[in-house]
Order: C-alpha cells, then structure tokens, then sequence
C-alpha cells in the first residue's frame, strides 16, 4: 500500500485469494497467462499462437485437474496463477504436443537431447504414463500461496485417479512422471555466459565451469530449485533476448529450463517449499 499523508503509517489492503477450477469461461484468461510460459523464441514462432489457442481449450475443459487462483469472484476474472497436468498420451495429437516437441527438441543441447526424446516417446505411445505440468503465475502472487497450489495438484490427480467418468480417464492420470517446463535468468555481468548444459542425476557430473555458472543461476520462482533438485533429467538452453522489452525482467538473459519430476517425490518437495518459506 502506499503511504498516508498525515501520520506515515502504510496503507494495508486485504486481497482474499480465491481457489477455483478451471471452467470454458477461464479460456481467454488462460490464453493470456501462458503466452509468455515458453519464452520469447516461443511468441516469434507462427505455429504458437495455433498451439496456445489448443493449449488453452484444452486446460479450461479439463474441470477435474487444475487450479486457478483470484483475487474477484466473477468466474471470468483473469487468474493470477494456474497450474494444471494433461496427458501426453491422451493429447498426442494436439497441436500443442507437437509444438512442444519440435520446440524442445531442436533446442535441447546434445547431450539431453536423446534420453528427452526416450520421456517423451514413453508418453505420447502410451508405454508409459507421463504428463506435461503447466504452471504460471504473475510475480506478485504471494509466496504462501505456492506450496498449497502446488499440493492442490496433487489432490487433484488423486481425484481424478478415483472418480473421473471411464477407467481410460481415471488411468490416463496414474502419472509417474511430468514434463516441467519453466525459465531462469542470469545476473547482468554473467549474460554473455552460456547457460548451463544438460545435467542427468546420477548420470554426469558439472564441469567446474558448469557449476559457478549454474550457481549464477537466479530463479524467477522460488520452488524451482527444490523441483530440479528432486527432477530425474533436466536441462535448458539460452532465450533469445527482448530488446523492447517495456518490463525490465525480460531484459534480462533469460533460458527456459526443462526437467522430469518423479510424481512420487512431489509432496516431499512441497514440504520443502513450505518449510523454506517458513524460515524467511
């Protein structure tokens, strides 16, 4: 809040943060959250626009997985955050399925390239079951908030497991593991850096180099390094830059971090996100 006049004290407004599902009626405030979810190379593609449109049919049809937080209880209010899981295999045809694939594939480095591709396959064949995790939120979304909606997927899955209307529906969210795409920035003075390669659990050690330009590495969302650290493959690659940018974040070097998520280790790194915050 800003400042009285007279006595100095700051102005305190009450904002009450309400939980939602997703309805057909959130489609265009959907739309507008997740355009920038795959970065700027994303927006210059022609085919995204087609892809976001698919992407948001699809998440405000799908009533009985995903949550929307507001802070105004008209059911078409823009959310200020979401986050949601859709099958890979189920929407193996969709156009936003494709994009992401092509989108990721080309520009995954090398060495991630190959076993991103086996996940995928795994998912979109059915052979295993495997979801894409969407989550987005504007930046001033309080921090207590996360850890709930992020334990509100979970819920949600669990559901959906139980009760959706045919068994195909109730299986095709037995996930065990989800695709999660978000995106990082550097500092200033480490932006003509090259961001951090792919890094496999268990698999392949970082470099020297790696790691001091890894731990360069700033989060735009808090829980974001615990979801890495619990992830089973992750990594990313640099976001060509905005140079009208009228938002100073977008300035800033930027790289969109991919990562594969055990399903089974989610609620440990909710109670760590809870745990973190209890400590600020």
């Amino acid at each position: 809040g800003g400042e009285q006049g007279g006595g100095g004290k700051a102005d305190i407004i009450n904002v009450e943060f309400e939980f939602f599902d997703p309805s057909e009626k959130d489609y265009h405030g959907l739309h507008t959250i997740l355009r920038k979810w795959l970065g700027n190379d994303a927006q210059m593609s022609d085919d995204w626009n087609n892809a976001l449109r698919n992407l948001a049919d699809i998440l405000s049809n799908q009533a009985s997985v995903g949550t929307l937080i507001k802070c105004d209880t008209a059911e078409d209010t823009p959310p200020l955050a979401f986050i949601s899981a859709i099958s890979l295999y189920t929407h193996r045809k969709s156009s936003i399925m494709k994009f992401i694939r092509s989108y990721l594939t080309k520009r995954a480095p090398s060495n991630a390239k190959k076993n991103f591709q086996k996940v995928w396959k795994s998912g979109v064949s059915g052979k295993k079951p495997i979801g894409l995790l969407i989550h987005e939120r504007l930046i001033n979304v309080p921090p207590a908030l996360v850890p709930v909606l992020h334990a509100e997927l979970t819920k949600d899955l669990d559901w959906a497991q139980k009760n959706e209307i045919t068994q195909e529906l109730r299986s095709s969210f037995k996930f065990n593991e989800l695709v999660y795409i978000t995106r990082a920035y550097y500092p200033e003075d480490d932006a003509d850096k090259s961001a951090p390669k792919a890094t496999k659990s268990g698999k392949k050690k970082k470099s020297a180099k790696e790691e001091k330009i890894s731990s360069n590495r700033q989060w735009f969302r808090f829980e974001d390094e615990i979801l890495e650290d619990i992830s089973s493959l992750s990594f990313s690659f640099p976001l060509t830059p905005k140079t009208d940018a009228s938002q100073g974040l977008d300035l800033l070097a930027q790289e969109l971090v991919v990562m594969v998520l055990p399903v089974s280790r989610l609620p440990e790194a909710i109670t760590r996100a809870a745990w973190f915050l209890s400590q600020e």
